[in-house]
């Protein structure tokens, strides 16, 4: 049911990975970037970076990556080819002189970076050349985490959203084509103002409903290019959830450590069993088959990869290092994903056997 199909030497805990199509990549050996045939493991390509550290955003024709601190790149997809670079730090005229350690999303005409712990303002820069496009005032402020919601790659039917603590809890949905608010959508209880999310919040495909955790047993799920928001009240606390690979199901670990996945289609609660895990930041999840589920754990040092052929039923487990590091992500019939002991692994699922 499981088998490592390549491996990649990373050299170090792999903390920066994206799966785009069959493109994987990934900030790897120190100083590189690197695309990987999800299909085959094969190296396409390297390009030098400053540290592993950073974000990425991926395009269909290119790949940004933010440097920790402040240096953003971009190169060509297919070729790994840098396009342009630009210290964020250095643009003091229009007040941007604190360090841009995050967030991080790209459309095919718009690079958004910023707002991260506001230590910035959000900035909106034109993907080609890297050249100012707008500004949204964030620097000193509280931001829980920022998002995508689009239907298309183009900055003209999309917006970024912004999750908000003023009034017990704000979604504000800023257009990537002028960066003016073009909706705000109260939302009460969002527990937000505890929490800073340290990865994107909600999902990144387009065909995917935009789901926010609010804390508080709920979810905050988003539809529609006319934004409706519906809050959705769990059944159970959680204490380690994944909502970047929602999909059909929103994945939790509740605080007895039982798997469960919130169904949004049929809402209602999916129960996988006991799983050992430690990290609450982090859960890799993601479905492989119409009713099977794939799992990423760690716990003591020690990590596993699960299948379950359904819910409820026994998984199948296979040891993966020291632990999962990074979301799960399908391609190519293939699991990606990066470990603490400094690999990328694409794995082989047989979920029926």
């Amino acid at each position: 049911m499981l088998e490592i199909a390549w491996a990649l030497p990373a050299h170090h805990r792999v903390d920066t990975l994206l799966v785009d199509g069959e493109d994987c990549f990934v900030a790897a050996r120190h100083t590189r970037l690197v695309a990987v045939n999800t299909a085959t493991g094969e190296e396409r390509w390297s390009a030098p970076v400053q540290n592993p550290w950073g974000w990425l955003a991926a395009t269909p024709t290119r790949v940004f990556y933010l440097n920790q601190p402040s240096l953003l790149l971009a190169v060509e997809r297919a070729t790994g080819q840098r396009l342009w670079a630009r210290d964020l730090r250095g643009n003091e005229k229009a007040g941007y002189l604190s360090a841009f350690y995050g967030w991080l999303h790209a459309l095919e005409d718009r690079v958004i970076v910023g707002g991260w712990q506001g230590y910035t303002d959000i900035l909106a820069l034109h993907a080609a050349d890297g050249r100012d496009c707008w500004s949204y005032p964030a620097r000193g402020s509280f931001f829980h985490g920022t998002a995508l919601h689009s239907t298309r790659v183009h900055a003209t039917s999309a917006s970024l959203v912004l999750a908000a603590p003023e009034g017990g809890g704000t979604l504000v949905f800023l257009s990537l084509a002028t960066g003016q608010a073009v909706a705000r959508v109260p939302v009460a209880n969002s527990h937000w103002r505890n929490t800073r999310a340290d990865r994107p919040v909600g999902t990144r495909r387009p065909d995917q409903p935009l789901v926010v955790e609010s804390g508080n047993r709920a979810l905050f799920v988003v539809e529609g290019r006319d934004p409706t928001v519906e809050r959705l009240v769990m059944p159970t606390g959680s204490w380690s959830e994944n909502l970047s690979c929602a999909g059909t199901v929103v994945p939790f670990l509740t605080y007895g450590g039982d798997l469960v996945a919130w169904s949004l289609p049929e809402r209602r609660l999916l129960t996988f069993g006991k799983v050992k895990h430690n990290v609450q930041n982090l859960l890799p999840f993601c479905q492989v088959g119409p009713t099977a589920f794939v799992v990423g754990t760690q716990f003591h040092r020690t990590g596993h990869i699960g299948v379950f052929p359904r819910p409820g039923a026994p998984p199948v487990w296979h040891p993966v290092g020291k632990g999962v590091s990074t979301p799960l992500e399908s391609s190519a019939g293939r699991i990606v994903f990066g470990t603490r002991s400094g690999q990328v692994l694409g794995m082989q699922i047989h979920p029926d056997g």
